[in-house]
């Protein structure tokens, strides 16, 4: 979505017919509604679309960045304006000569800024001009890792509280599961502060998000009392993997540590909840 549109890529309209350098827009939506159509020859509607007729490549993702819509092409980026009127939007080519390696390849950071892997670099941009973060040595390692098994397993993601972008990749093929190749093993890890880089090895995730550490949530961690006495509240609670996604049935080591007057009874369990509802709730026993 951008501003009051849903916006469609690179689609196939009639059945059979491929468009991959369009871009579609609906009507103009209300707030919390969605649009009413996505006709672009009614009148008194806003629905339209445009064929980049000097692209090279074909539409791979968007994303909105600040005030306006980026469009990447597998070769080059496009900057959308909303301008209004009987044109709604003015798309221009930004970078004729820089894409997208795959989808979710492209992560928004610092609030105007995106994080963004190309076929031959990784670079980061604010919608006027771009830098290569890589050094020669780290970027033919990165792309020579992400392309040596499923380029297209890749994602990124950013997290904000650690200043961090996360490009997630399988680096080993799997024979197994539906999830062949797709499921992410390493990640190469840029900190947007310092500019380094670093690398980690992961549990074959498919996705990844970032939760409250539980020793800084402002939420109530206490006990429920059985005996109707007084249960103090468990003051610290540690994760060794807070970053991560898991599969259902997959499990974790969480780590609580306990000051006097607290504890579990072998039999009770902790109940995580989460306010976002992307991440899911968990139960955890107790092996004390």
């Amino acid at each position: 979505a951008y501003k009051s549109y849903l916006i469609a890529l690179n689609i196939n309209e009639g059945g059979t017919t491929h468009y991959p350098q369009r871009l579609r827009w609906s009507d103009s939506a209300d707030i919390n509604n969605f649009p009413a159509n996505w006709y672009d020859d009614q009148p008194n509607t806003d629905g339209g679309f445009v064929d980049l007729a000097d692209c090279t490549g074909n539409i791979i993702d968007g994303r909105p960045l600040r005030d306006y819509f980026l469009i990447y092409t597998d070769r080059e980026t496009y900057i959308v304006r909303y301008v209004g009127g009987d044109f709604v939007f003015d798309i221009q080519k930004l970078f004729p000569d820089s894409g997208v390696l795959n989808a979710n390849c492209i992560a928004e950071f610092e609030g105007g800024n995106h994080f963004v892997i190309s076929q031959d670099d990784i670079f980061t941009h604010d919608g006027s001009s771009k830098q290569s973060i890589v050094t020669d040595i780290i970027k033919e390692k990165l792309l020579s890792e992400i392309t040596k098994v499923n380029y297209e397993g890749t994602k990124v993601f950013s997290f904000p509280t650690r200043k961090e972008i996360w490009v997630a990749y399988p680096s080993q093929s799997s024979e197994e599961g539906s999830d062949k190749n797709f499921a992410c093993d390493r990640a190469a890890i840029w900190n947007w502060k310092t500019g380094a880089w670093s690398f980690a090895d992961l549990p074959g995730v498919l996705l990844m998000n970032e939760v409250i550490s539980p020793d800084s949530d402002t939420r109530s961690w206490a006990l429920p009392d059985r005996k109707g006495l007084k249960v103090k509240p468990i003051t610290k609670i540690t994760m060794d993997s807070p970053i991560y996604s898991l599969a259902v049935d997959d499990t974790f080591r969480m780590d609580v540590i306990y000051e006097p007057g607290e504890g579990l009874s072998g039999n009770q369990t902790l109940h995580w909840t989460s306010s976002d509802p992307s991440i899911a709730d968990f139960d955890t026993s107790v092996n004390r």
